[in-house]
């Protein structure tokens, strides 16, 4: 029957329920494929056009959405995420693939701000939509450093949520019964969400975990009065920088050590700073898809960023290294009801 199909459809393309799937939808596409196979066609063919077919509607879904909340692209076996897809991931938990020291994160989709449109709970707070699906990652060797570091403990163990992009998946084999274990490969081109009690638009999830303490001891600053003001100096032993996006270049090819290179330009301002600085954060080559990541209005934090020589009264500038951690703190937005009381 047509019900029957549905559900199984619904499974195949682990979308969180039937009803999701229209009805009339299957019905009509179900009596298309029929009689394009006059001489008949098996149950299995029939679900596997659907199921392909069905992948197609959600991925154009999907191309239309800033910041994808969900793995569940990954493992659609007809269409893949574009390398460009910005994703918004929660590490639900971490731990080393025994007899190898090397680590994986257990990802899901993060779940949405506040105010982010879309569909709604009867109890007004955003619906997660196929959140529930998780899959592993390797954690690049970048990061290893802050699974050691007092300044980072606990940083992975509370809901941690992050943006990345140039995301691929491969197979790492292992799996019982000999199916795959799908697991997203390293990257670097990823920036972990700083997240403060003072944003009204944070969702209840995340809210016992807000990193106010983090921001005093890595980067020396707090939030008050609608901005981040200097805290204290930073008790981190590195280089290190915070400051507000003004406004982010368009990707260009510039010449470097003698090649053609990618490069972008994000310009930033110290805010804490009295004055306020101005920075200009380089972006060459692979590190150009950082840039994804942000939008004018957000905070990016940097953790052993390339210092370049500064000449008097210029601004500060900056590159990425072989140990360069990224943060970011999207717009720290007020409730519609306060913006319009002001």
């Amino acid at each position: 029957t047509v019900e029957s199909m549905r559900k199984e459809l619904a499974v195949c393309t682990q979308t969180r329920s039937s009803d999701d799937i229209p009805w009339s939808w299957v019905a009509t596409t179900m009596a298309r494929l029929l009689s394009e196979h006059s001489s008949g066609i098996s149950r299995t063919v029939l679900l596997t056009e659907l199921e392909a077919q069905w992948h197609q509607i959600a991925m154009g879904e999907v191309l239309q959405i800033e910041t994808l909340r969900t793995v569940a692209p990954f493992f659609n076996r007809i269409i893949k995420p574009p390398q460009s897809t910005v994703f918004g991931l929660k590490i639900d938990s971490m731990q080393p693939i025994p007899g190898t020291g090397i680590w994986v994160w257990r990802v899901s989709g993060a779940p949405e701000p506040l105010d982010a449109g879309g569909a709604k709970n009867a109890d007004g707070h955003q619906r997660k939509r196929r959140a529930e699906t998780q899959m592993d990652a390797f954690v690049h060797q970048r990061y290893y450093p802050m699974i050691e570091a007092h300044e980072f403990s606990g940083f992975f163990t509370s809901a941690r949520t992050m943006f990345a992009t140039s995301l691929w998946m491969a197979d790492r084999g292992g799996g019982s019964g000999g199916q795959p274990v799908h697991t997203l490969l390293p990257t670097t081109a990823l920036a972990f969400e700083l997240r403060i009690q003072d944003d009204p638009n944070l969702p209840k999830v995340l809210r016992p975990h807000t990193d106010e303490q983090l921001l005093h001891n890595v980067f020396g600053v707090r939030f008050a009065s609608g901005r981040f003001v200097r805290s204290s100096v930073p008790a981190f032993d590195a280089d290190q920088l915070w400051c507000k996006i003004e406004f982010i270049g368009e990707p260009t090819s510039e010449w470097r050590n003698g090649r053609l290179t990618s490069y972008r330009c994000i310009e930033g301002v110290l805010e804490h700073e009295d004055p306020p600085v101005m920075v200009s954060i380089n972006l060459w080559g692979e590190d150009v898809a950082v840039a994804r990541l942000f939008k004018s209005g957000y905070y990016i934090g940097l953790v052993c960023p390339v210092v370049k020589p500064r000449a008097p009264d210029t601004p500060i500038e900056v590159e990425f290294g072989s140990q360069t951690i990224t943060f970011v703190t999207c717009s720290i937005r007020r409730k519609a009801s306060t913006a319009a009381a002001s």
